[in-house]
Formats: structure tokens, C-alpha cells, sequence
């Protein structure tokens, strides 16, 4: 029977990621992209790292069929790279359920994808959200992977949409250290690009310019976490990356430019009082 899990109180403050997404079925996928583009940084092996993700995405399907009652709501997912393990919180702000604050083997009212987690963690336990819902909590063993610091406490809110609009679907994510978003970003933006009906050869194209935008934009992000918010419509993708410093869109711009302008992207910048995003757009005109 899994126990609690250890050191919650640092696992919230402390995350390496912050996934915020809305609760569609789709959009599941996407925490499965993060998730091995986390795998791909620190050498989790592969049959673990599926493990990992059957048992994330039965924590995501749960609030799709239950939090909101049919409704579309926000789902947040945060990620932690600890000394040996990693630490996975899926977070919804739903109706909630009665059985709170245990770990999940003594629930009496598991459905059988709780059951699922359960059996494929280390520690999982149910609690209730900070203000509504829940939140699970899974501790994953990982021998041998190192913990990676974030630097830095998550912002409170990722999205620049307060909760991301459930009529308008994108995904929102916060990753620190800079350095680990080259491998997550790239999986994150070939799920939205499919989902817009990019060809193959357009989507590496994407690739191409969010790897020159993340190479380009560690020293100019103020703060321990970059930013990005990806949006996906019918042969459009677009991002959207902050707290740029003052000045650092169009250095990231001009790092990044030519990949940009070769490929047919366009840009756009904001400033916002000290601090700068940076949007960036690809079509596939087939």
C-alpha cells in the first residue's frame, strides 16, 4: 500500500514545470509530450517513463471525466526533478470528492484508473486543491537521475489568461531551468502543430524555430522560468514566450531571426511596463 508522499511542502514550492492546459480529452496527449521531453533531459529509461506516463495521464482522464461535470476546466500539472525521484502533481478546480487528504490505498472510492496510479507509483496521495478541487500527488523512484534546480519558486498563474480560456484552446507552460525547455518544447510544439494539420515537413520547420528560440532565450528571461503559451488553429501555430527583460525580445529576435524570416514566420512584440513577450506565428499555407 503506497504511504504518503515526503516533503510536500517543498514539492509545491519548488517545480521544475507547471503545465496548464484545459480539459478536453485531447489535450491529455500534451501531458504526455512534456513528459517525455522531461524523459529525453535527464535519461529516464523508456519503459518507465511509460509507467509514468499511463499513470499521468489516468490522473489527467480523471479530472476529464469527473471534475466539472461535463463542462471544460483547467487542469495544472506540475513537474519536479528531485535527487532520485520524480514528483508529478495533477491539479484540477472542480467539484472535489469526499474522500481527501489520504494516500489513495485507502480510498473506498477508487475508480479503476486511481487503482492504475496507485499500483505504478512509489507514493501517490489524494488531497484537496488549495482553494477547490484536487490535486494528486505521485513520487515516482528514479535511481540514478540527479535533481535538476529550478532556481526559483513557479509564478502563481503561468497563462496570461486567468484561467486559460476554455474557449480558446492552447496549453500554457512555465520550465525552469531555461536550459530544460530545448527538450520540452519541441514535443509540446509538434502536438499543437498536428493538431493544426501541419505536413510533416512544416512541423520540422516549427521545430527549427522553437529550437532557436529556446537556445537564444536563457539570458535574457528575467526570472528562474521561461514562459510559453501555445496556441494551434487551422494550419497556424503560434507562441507566445515571456518575461522577456527589457530589450530581450528583440535580442531573441535577432538570434532567432533568420530561422524566423526563412521559414516564413512572423513576430510580434509587447511590452509589458519593464518586461517584454515575444509572438511568434508559422502557417502552413499547403
Amino acid at each position: 500500500m503506497p504511504g504518503r508522499m515526503h516533503d510536500t511542502s517543498r514539492s509545491a514550492a519548488r517545480q521544475n514545470i507547471r503545465l496548464q492546459l484545459t480539459s478536453r480529452p485531447e489535450e491529455v496527449a500534451l501531458a504526455r509530450a512534456l513528459l517525455r521531453g522531461v524523459a529525453e533531459t535527464v535519461g529516464i529509461d523508456v519503459q518507465q517513463m511509460d509507467e509514468i506516463r499511463t499513470a499521468v495521464s489516468e490522473a489527467c482522464n480523471n479530472v476529464v471525466q469527473h471534475a466539472y461535470d461535463g463542462a471544460i476546466g483547467p487542469i495544472e500539472l506540475d513537474v519536479a526533478l528531485r535527487s532520485d525521484a520524480l514528483e508529478v502533481t495533477v491539479r484540477d478546480h472542480g467539484r472535489g470528492m469526499p474522500a481527501l487528504a489520504r494516500p489513495l490505498g485507502e480510498s473506498d472510492t477508487l475508480g479503476i484508473g486511481l487503482m492504475v496510479i496507485m499500483a505504478l507509483c512509489e507514493h501517490a496521495e489524494l488531497s484537496a486543491g488549495p482553494n477547490s478541487g484536487l490535486e494528486v500527488r505521485m513520487r515516482f523512484s528514479t535511481p540514478g537521475v540527479g535533481a535538476l534546480d529550478s532556481g526559483g519558486e513557479l509564478p502563481g498563474r503561468v497563462a496570461p489568461l486567468d484561467p486559460l480560456d476554455p474557449d480558446s484552446p492552447g496549453v500554457a507552460v512555465a520550465i525552469g531551468p531555461v536550459s530544460l525547455a530545448r527538450s520540452v518544447l519541441p514535443w509540446l510544439l509538434t502536438a499543437m502543430a498536428t493538431r493544426a494539420h501541419f505536413s510533416t515537413d512544416r512541423i520540422s520547420d516549427l521545430q527549427l524555430v522553437g529550437d532557436e528560440i529556446a537556445e537564444h532565450s536563457e539570458p535574457l528571461i528575467e526570472g528562474a522560468h521561461v514562459c510559453v503559451q501555445i496556441s494551434a488553429s487551422s494550419r497556424k501555430v503560434t507562441q507566445c514566450i515571456w518575461p522577456l527583460s527589457n530589450g530581450g525580445a528583440a535580442r531573441l529576435l535577432a538570434g532567432s531571426r533568420g530561422a524566423i524570416e526563412r521559414l516564413g514566420g512572423e513576430w510580434e512584440i509587447r511590452e509589458e511596463g519593464s518586461r517584454e513577450r515575444l509572438i511568434v506565428s508559422l502557417r502552413d499555407e499547403r
